[in-house]
C-alpha cells in the first residue's frame, strides 16, 4: 500500500530526523490491524512550493508479510587485521599514577614468512585472531556476530492519514 500525502512544512533538519527514524523500518507493535514486525515502512519526501505556502510532499510505501520482516542475521567473525590496543603515557601524573592514553588501530596480519594473509581467519569477538590450535583442540569455538535486519518503530509516530 502507498499513501501519500501533504504534510505542513517542517525544517529540513526534522524531516531528515523523520526519514532517519522511519525509513526502512517495521512496526513495533499492533498497528492500523497489522501485528507487530509485519508491516514495513519505506519513505520519500520532497520539498514543495505551491500558492505562496512550503510544504512536504511525502510517500509512505508500506509493505507486509505475515511470516514478519525481522530476520536475525548471523555473520561469522573474521578478519585480516587485528585490534591492537597501545598505552601511550604521557609526561604528567594524577593522584593515581602516570597518565596515559589508549591508541586503537588494526595490525594487519601476516603468516610466518611475514606476508600479509590473503584469506580472512577466525576471531574472538573482541578482535583478536584466535589459536587455529585452539579451535583443533576445542578449547576455544568459533565466534559469531548475532544482528537485527530491520530496526522496530512505533508507526503512531507517521500520523498517517488513513481510512
Amino acid at each position: 500500500m502507498v499513501v501519500a500525502q501533504n504534510e505542513e512544512h517542517i525544517s529540513d533538519e526534522v524531516m531528515a530526523t523523520k526519514l532517519w527514524r522511519y525509513n526502512n523500518t517495521i512496526n513495533a507493535d499492533q498497528w492500523l490491524g497489522a501485528d507487530l514486525g509485519t508491516l514495513r515502512v519505506r519513505l520519500r519526501a520532497s520539498k514543495r512550493f505551491e500558492s505562496g505556502i512550503w510544504y512536504w510532499a511525502v510517500e509512505y510505501s508500506l509493505e507486509e508479510d505475515a511470516r514478519g520482516w525481522q530476520r536475525e542475521g548471523r555473520v561469522l567473525d573474521v578478519g585480516s587485521e587485528e585490534l591492537v590496543i597501545d598505552r601511550v603515557y604521557v609526561n604528567s601524573w594524577n593522584e593515581y599514577g602516570r597518565e596515559y592514553v589508549e591508541k586503537l588501530w588494526w595490525k594487519p596480519i601476516v603468516d610466518g614468512d611475514g606476508r600479509k594473509l590473503s584469506e580472512p581467519v577466525p576471531f574472538d569477538g573482541a578482535g583478536h585472531v584466535i589459536d587455529p590450535q585452539d579451535l583443533i583442540d576445542g578449547t576455544a569455538e568459533f565466534h559469531y556476530h548475532d544482528f537485527m535486519v530491520y530496526r522496530e518503530q512505533r508507526f503512531l509516530g507517521l500520523r498517517l492519514r488513513v481510512f
